[in-house]
C-alpha cells in the first residue's frame, strides 16, 4: 500500500530533490518525475499565496479617489468656514467702529458750551482763537450737500488740574502740579483758555503767564484747594477721506485730496484747535476708521412749544448757531474691506434704491464693474447708518 505524507513534507523533499538534481546528485528518473509534477500542482498554490500579500492597481486607483474627495471636502470646508469668520468679524468691527463714532461724536455735542456758554453771544462776545480756526460761539458748523460735514464745539473736556491754595479774589492761582506738566497742558498761547469748576458763571478764563506752578489769569477769581481747573477747547469733527466724486478741503489744509494715512478707507477725526498743531504735516486724531458720510441737522424750539419738534431741524443753522438746543448726528460705516460676493442694496431695499440719504446728501452706490472695487461707495462693502439725536446739556440750561 502506498504511504501518503503531508504537503509541507512533500514540498521539503521535493525541494531537496531539486537541489540533488541541480548539484548533479544521483536520483530515480521516476522519483524526478514524480517531483515535476507536485511542483507544478503546488506553483499555482504558491502564487495565489504570494499575491495576497499587495494591493492590485484598481484598489490603488479606488483609494486615490477617495483620498482626493476627503482632502477636497476638507479644505472646501476650511475655506468656506474662513471666510464666515473673515465675514463675520468685518460686520463686528464695522458695527463697532460706528458704535465708537457715535459715542465720541455725541459726548462732545452733549457737552458743548461746557465752561464757555457765557463768553458767546447772546451773553458776550469773547471768541476763541485756535491755532488752526477760531470760533464765536458755541457750534460752528459747515454744512455741505456734496460731501461730509464739519461742525466744531466749543468745550472744557481737556486737560484738569487741582487748585493747591486758597485765593481770594486773585488773578494767581497755584496748581498742584509740577512745573513741567502746567506747561505742557496750559501753555499759553494755543492752550490758555481754562474753566474753574465749581463757579456760578459758564465761561472761561485766559491764562497770560505761567511761573512754575502759577498761573496768571486774566481775571481775579476766589478759589478753594481743591477746585478743578479744565482747559477750554475748540474740538473739530469731520470726515477724513480722498473724495473723489466731490473733491473740497475737508480741514483747510488747503490740499484736494485728503485721506492722510494713505490707506484709502475713511476715517473719523476729532482735533483740538486749541493746540499748537500743524494739518498739513501733523496727524489728526483718528477716531474710528471706516467711516463714510458725517452729517449733522441743528434743531430749536423755534415756536416756543416747549418741544423740539421734527419740522424745527435743518441742515444749516447760519445766523442761529446761538439757538440750537439739539443736534442730530448721521453716520454711515462701512466694513473695512469689500466683499466681493455682496451687493448692498442702500438704505431702500424694495426695491433696491442703491444709494443712501443722510439729511441732505444722498450718496449713490457705484454698482458699474468697470470701476473696480476701490471706486467711491462701491457696492460690494457692507453699510451701518445710525442716527441718534443729542439734547445739548449745557445750552438748555
Amino acid at each position: 500500500m502506498r504511504r501518503m505524507f503531508p504537503l509541507r513534507h512533500l514540498s521539503v523533499k521535493t525541494s531537496e530533490r531539486s537541489h540533488a538534481a541541480r548539484d548533479g546528485s544521483p536520483g530515480s528518473p521516476a522519483g524526478s518525475e514524480e517531483a515535476v509534477r507536485r511542483l507544478r500542482r503546488a506553483g499555482p498554490r504558491s502564487v495565489q499565496i504570494r499575491s495576497q500579500g499587495g494591493f492590485s492597481l484598481t484598489e490603488l486607483l479606488v483609494t486615490l479617489v477617495v483620498s482626493g474627495v476627503l482632502v477636497i471636502g476638507i479644505a472646501g470646508g476650511y475655506v468656506v468656514q474662513k471666510r464666515s469668520y473673515e465675514g463675520e468679524a468685518g460686520l463686528r468691527d464695522m458695527q463697532l467702529n460706528a458704535r465708537l463714532a457715535t459715542d465720541q461724536v455725541t459726548r462732545l455735542i452733549r457737552n458743548a458750551g461746557l465752561g464757555c456758554r457765557e463768553n458767546f453771544p447772546p451773553y458776550a462776545n469773547e471768541p476763541i482763537q485756535g491755532s488752526h480756526r477760531s470760533a464765536s460761539g458755541v457750534f460752528t458748523a459747515e454744512n455741505h450737500s456734496d460731501g461730509p460735514d464739519v461742525l466744531s464745539v466749543v468745550t472744557a473736556l481737556g486737560s484738569r488740574a487741582l487748585i493747591q491754595a486758597d485765593a481770594s479774589d486773585s488773578t494767581v492761582l497755584r496748581l498742584d502740579m509740577p512745573p513741567e506738566e502746567v506747561l505742557n497742558e496750559f501753555n499759553p498761547p494755543t492752550l490758555r483758555y481754562v474753566y474753574i469748576a465749581p463757579w456760578d458763571e459758564n465761561r472761561f478764563l485766559r491764562i497770560l503767564a505761567i511761573a512754575g506752578s502759577d498761573v496768571t489769569l486774566s481775571a481775579p477769581r476766589t478759589v478753594r484747594a481743591g477746585d478743578k481747573m479744565f482747559r477750554v477747547n475748540l474740538y473739530t469733527i469731520m470726515v477724513d477721506q480722498k473724495d473723489k466724486a466731490t473733491p473740497h478741503d475737508l480741514d483747510g489744509d488747503t490740499s484736494s485730496s485728503d485721506d492722510r494715512d494713505g490707506d484709502g478707507i475713511p476715517d473719523l477725526v476729532i482735533f483740538d484747535n486749541t493746540q499748537d498743531l500743524d494739518l498739513a504735516d501733523g496727524p489728526l486724531a483718528e477716531v474710528a476708521e471706516g467711516i463714510e458720510d458725517l452729517q449733522f441737522q441743528y434743531g430749536w424750539d423755534a415756536d416756543e412749544s416747549g418741544v423740539i419738534d421734527p419740522a424745527e431741524y435743518v441742515d444749516d443753522p447760519t445766523g442761529n448757531e446761538e439757538r440750537i438746543r439739539a443736534v442730530r448726528v448721521f453716520i454711515l460705516a462701512r466694513s473695512l474691506l469689500p466683499e466681493p460676493n455682496h451687493r448692498d442694496l442702500g438704505d431702500v431695499q424694495d426695491p433696491p434704491s442703491y444709494s443712501y440719504t443722510l439729511a441732505d446728501h444722498t450718496i449713490q452706490l457705484d454698482t458699474s464693474d468697470a470701476d473696480g472695487i476701490d471706486s467711491d461707495f462701491d457696492y460690494r462693502y457692507h453699510r451701518h447708518l445710525l442716527v441718534e439725536t443729542v439734547m445739548v446739556r449745557n445750552r438748555n440750561l
